[in-house]
């Protein structure tokens, strides 16, 4: 988990950001799970399939049920609740 803030849990204002990274798995369904303080400990999420190539993923704090970013808590990526295996690598995460 990614903690933006001056401690875990502290919210900071990413408004004028997006959430972007590349990806690649083994084509099963993951997600980026981003938390919030207006939402408590109910993080808005946002599903994306990585393939077996290198693919860049970007979304807006909009794509997250509609946030606006100004209270971001934290930052998660993971998979959907489903059991089995998966794999899945992300790479240059970045705040644009």
């Amino acid at each position: 988990m990614f903690s933006p803030g001056t401690s875990p849990f502290a919210p900071r204002n990413l408004s004028n950001k997006q959430v972007t990274f590349w990806a690649k798995g083994d084509g099963q369904l993951c997600r980026v799970m981003v938390y919030a303080r207006h939402r408590g400990y109910m993080p808005a999420i946002k599903s994306f399939v990585p393939g077996n190539k290198w693919e860049q993923f970007a979304f807006s704090w909009k794509d997250f049920e509609g946030m606006d970013g100004s209270d971001i808590t934290g930052i998660i990526f993971g998979r959907s609740p489903e059991p089995g295996k998966f794999q899945f690598q992300i790479d240059n995460v970045s705040l644009d």
